[in-house]
């Protein structure tokens, strides 16, 4: 969301993806059967701190009626987080940089479909 000193978090999503293989090895290939799963481990919405001036909903989904009795700060977001991701986990996401600087978090093991996937122009895709 966009308030008065600039974008804040009012959503936060973690989706746990894994992938196992049903051949003889580890090794995943398209003559081995494959199963996926994906489970969603946290979605939150948060309290922005300030006020909110646009909500974005058009891309957020979140609306001013969502946030009207949600008490969750991003402190508390974080600490959620911290008790999920370990060290060794890979993250992948789109524009991950904007999203851990907004978490206020580091992680060193990262996958960012933004730099990952370029147009054939050399910019971003978006989302």
């Amino acid at each position: 969301v966009k308030t008065i000193a600039g974008p804040e978090l009012a959503r936060v999503s973690l989706i746990e993806y894994s992938r196992s293989c049903c051949g003889d090895d580890d090794e995943c290939d398209e003559r081995v059967e494959a199963n996926e799963k994906s489970v969603v481990v946290l979605d939150e919405l948060v309290k922005p701190r300030r006020p909110v001036l646009d909500y974005l909903s058009e891309f957020s989904g979140v609306t001013p009626s969502m946030l009207e009795n949600v008490a969750t700060r991003i402190e508390d977001i974080q600490i959620k987080l911290l008790s999920l991701i370990e060290e060794n986990d890979i993250i992948v996401g789109h524009s991950l940089e904007n999203d851990l600087k907004a978490l206020r978090l580091v992680h060193n093991r990262i996958v960012d479909t933004s730099v990952v996937f370029r147009g054939s122009n050399g910019r971003k895709y978006s989302l």
